[in-house]
């Protein structure tokens, strides 16, 4: 009578963990391709701050160096997207450094915005740069935060299930 007392537990338990496992490999699958969506985003995003930088400092009659900051963050975003592309241990930093340099980029575009609002013409070069730097650093953000946010919930999903699996092993 022990023994298949026993053998059930133990297939219980068994279905459980494969139930629980089972959940976080596709789960896991899904965070990454997630992941891998916003190394491309981090990609698409740096390299149009690089052309709005390029363009911002190359179009006007005179070429102002601050003009170019959008085109370094971008360097540092693709760079980042890029490498995180490639190496799957690093990604969690790189896109963390890509949120700070979105954030950077966002609040130096915000702060430019409205002095070059005040001198702007119709067609004012600088205003536009601006607008598509706060536009392209803001979409960043949007979906970096929106992406830690589901990284914290799995993680704590995780945890949970984890917890939960322990506490019925112990009964």
């Amino acid at each position: 009578m022990a023994n298949s007392y026993n053998f059930d537990e133990k297939a219980r338990r068994l279905a459980v963990y494969k139930k629980v496992l089972w959940g976080r490999v596709v789960d896991k699958i899904g965070a990454g391709l997630y992941e891998v969506g916003m190394t491309r985003l981090s990609i698409l995003v740096g390299i149009g701050l690089m052309l709005v930088g390029s363009m911002a400092y190359a179009l006007p009659a005179v070429q102002l160096f601050p003009a170019l900051f959008p085109t370094f963050a971008g360097i540092v975003i693709a760079t980042g997207g890029f490498v995180a592309m490639n190496h799957d241990t690093m990604r969690k930093h790189l896109m963390h450094m890509n949120a700070v340099a979105a954030v950077m980029i966002l609040v130096w575009a915000s702060l430019k915005t409205v002095p070059d609002a005040m001198g702007a013409k119709v067609d004012s070069i600088p205003l536009i740069s601006d607008l598509d730097t706060i536009g392209l650093s803001a979409i960043l953000l949007y979906f970096a935060i929106k992406s830690f946010i589901s990284a914290r919930m799995l993680a704590q999903q995780e945890e949970d299930s984890l917890k939960n699996l322990d506490d019925k092993a112990v009964r």
